[in-house]
């Protein structure tokens, strides 16, 4: 009968998890500090050491690398506030600011207002533009197909150069 094998054994314990490897993350994570804000010096007071990983947006990465402009992510920032707002449920109570229950009319109106803001920033978006945009800023997407492989940086440079278009028609 074969001998049984020992189990390798595990590694030694990191005394905070930060999730991935650190080479999987190198771009897209931000390791920050947790603390309170001491109101005397506005400095982060964090006597225990704790950090905090948070994964950064992908156009927040591309701002941080120089690949997009600070106008372009301001415009693409506006873009996507403009998107996410459609993407959320109706408001509270406390949003609506009325003295009954709400009407459905009222939700509609709020969702009507939501559109409306996307709507006038997507009619400033060139069309040869809106798809790329569509699918970078609003879902997250990366620059995409054809872009792949040894084209991604010309996706990357479409991408700047939508984003400062549309920073020049939004005026910022």
């Amino acid at each position: 009968m074969p001998k049984r094998r020992k189990p390798p054994a595990p590694p030694p314990p990191t005394p905070w998890d930060m999730g991935t490897r650190p080479a999987a993350r190198e771009d897209f994570a931000v390791i920050e500090q947790v603390g309170d804000v001491d109101p005397a010096t506005g400095k982060i007071v964090n006597p225990n050491g704790v950090k905090r990983l948070r994964y950064a947006d992908m156009l927040d990465v591309y701002h941080r690398k120089g690949t997009i402009s600070d106008r372009g992510h301001l415009a693409a920032t506006y873009l996507r506030d403009a998107w996410d707002r459609t993407q959320r449920s109706a408001p509270a109570i406390q949003e609506i600011k009325v003295d009954h229950s709400p009407m459905p009319d009222a939700n509609i109106a709020i969702m009507v207002d939501r559109v409306s803001a996307l709507v006038a920033v997507t009619m400033l978006i060139p069309r040869a533009d809106a798809q790329l945009l569509h699918a970078v800023v609003c879902c997250g997407n990366p620059p995409g197909w054809p872009y792949r492989g040894r084209r991604y940086a010309e996706g990357l440079e479409r991408l700047r150069a939508a984003l400062d278009r549309l920073a020049d028609r939004l005026r910022l």
